[in-house]
């Protein structure tokens, strides 16, 4: 048994998903009012998306508000600016 099973546990639910909370507003793109907002990991980092669930337009990203627990974990360098490697 490695550490990993010590730090990250097996589920013990049969399914896990991701409660997708529906917003009311109107896809840009499509028309449709099956919009959501549900925390994702992009490019941009943990953010939370507003999302068309019929088109999967994406609207915008917001930054999480702390009560939100997203992502559930405090990366070290939050909050810093990026700078250009060199």
């Amino acid at each position: 048994m490695g550490i990993e099973h010590i730090i990250y546990p097996r589920p013990v639910e049969e399914y896990i998903y991701l409660k997708k909370v529906p917003t009311g507003e109107k896809c840009p793109e499509c028309g449709s009012n099956n919009v959501s907002r549900y925390p994702v990991i992009c490019s941009l980092g943990a953010k939370m998306v507003v999302k068309c669930q019929d088109c999967l337009c994406a609207l915008r990203y917001e930054t999480p508000a702390p009560s939100e627990n997203w992502p559930p974990y405090q990366p070290v360098t939050d909050g810093w600016e990026a700078s250009i490697a060199g």
